[in-house]
């Protein structure tokens, strides 16, 4: 999902329920690791954020394990996410939680506030995965960053992986055999008889 798109939706979130998602897109962590993170484990003076357990389950008391690749990782929260933990009260237990409960978010909830606000934003839905996941760590490559640094971001165990994923020269390959093919239709159909 395109950067503007992804802002657009965004800002059609109810605000009691965007910090999930702004934290989400500032890390690319995986929806489980954010639904399991704890205020226990955020400095609201430095933005620092430990990320070692992910909920393992789609319901609200799902059970924690470890992170998919069981490495834990620090991110420093700025901009948009940082502002919106620092203007909420002190709280302990889930770093994100759902307003109307308390309690971590529901996967499906989170799904549904997503879908909404893509309607809302008049944008095609993709999925919060993907789009607040993959398609930042897209946007890091195409400006610049290196498949370490990103690998590191999003807790690759190797930047070959990353390289493997987000290889947008695969893309670029894909972009020019598509339009060989819409020219190779158009010089057919002006051979055809009228």
């Amino acid at each position: 999902m395109p950067l503007t798109d992804r802002l657009c939706v965004l800002a059609a979130i109810p605000l009691e329920d965007r910090g999930i998602f702004l934290g989400m897109g500032a890390t690319t962590m995986r929806p489980g690791e954010a639904r399991a993170c704890s205020a226990e484990h955020y400095n609201r003076q430095t933005g620092e954020l430990w990320v070692g357990e992910a909920m393992k389950g789609y319901g609200a008391g799902a059970p924690r394990g470890e992170t998919k690749t069981g490495d834990a990782r620090h991110y420093t929260l700025g901009g948009p996410a940082k502002a919106w933990l620092d203007a909420r009260p002190r709280i302990s237990g889930p770093l994100w939680p759902n307003p109307r409960t308390g309690n971590p978010y529901r996967v499906g909830k989170l799904e549904k506030l997503w879908k909404d606000a893509c309607a809302a934003a008049e944008v095609d839905y993709i999925a919060p995965y993907p789009s607040l996941r993959h398609s930042p760590a897209s946007d890091l490559i195409q400006g610049g960053a290196s498949y370490e640094d990103v690998a590191a971001l999003m807790g690759h165990s190797s930047s070959r992986t990353t390289a493997q994923v987000y290889d947008l020269s695969k893309d670029a390959r894909r972009a020019e055999l598509g339009a060989r093919l819409v020219d190779l239709e158009h010089s057919h159909s002006a051979l055809d008889p009228p």
